[in-house]
């Protein structure tokens, strides 16, 4: 088995940065959302050939990498590798950009230490004192303009 390393993210993205705060749970975030791109860029590849996600060392700690892994004794899987190698995309496409949204806010949510305010606030009967917990879900219930009469 080979492998080419294609990087974190596309290379005209940012990317969390080794030593940085909450750096492996971003990280995968990227990785993973990574392969997904690249499976719908590079659909059916030949048998043995896979995108992977790496773990490699550093002298800041270990950093995360995505790769196309293929066998070098067959052709097909060899040039599929290269082609990847080749035409890996340089940004990430739309549905990447949503799946990194939603999953970066997901975990910015669970990394907040303080409480936020619900943006409910106006229609709360419980204004004061509303705020969303680690799911972002309100804890009181919002009446219509209906009920409110």
């Amino acid at each position: 088995m080979d492998s080419f390393g294609l990087g974190p993210v596309p290379s005209n993205e940012e990317c969390a940065q080794v030593g940085t705060e909450n750096y492996m749970r971003r990280a995968k975030i990227e990785c993973k959302t990574f392969v997904s791109q690249l499976e719908r860029v590079f659909p059916d590849p030949p048998p043995g050939v896979y995108f992977r996600v790496t773990h490699n060392p550093h002298d800041f700690g270990t950093y995360l990498d995505v790769e196309v892994r293929f066998n070098d004794d067959d052709s097909e899987a060899t040039a599929f590798a290269i082609k990847v190698e080749n035409e890996t995309p340089a940004n990430w496409d739309e549905i990447a950009k949503k799946e990194l949204m939603v999953l970066m806010l997901e975990l910015d949510t669970l990394n907040s230490k303080k409480p936020v305010v619900n943006e409910c606030d106006k229609n709360c009967p419980g204004w004061s004192a509303c705020q969303i917990d680690e799911y972002r879900v309100c804890s009181h219930p919002v009446q219509t303009e209906k009920e409110k009469k």
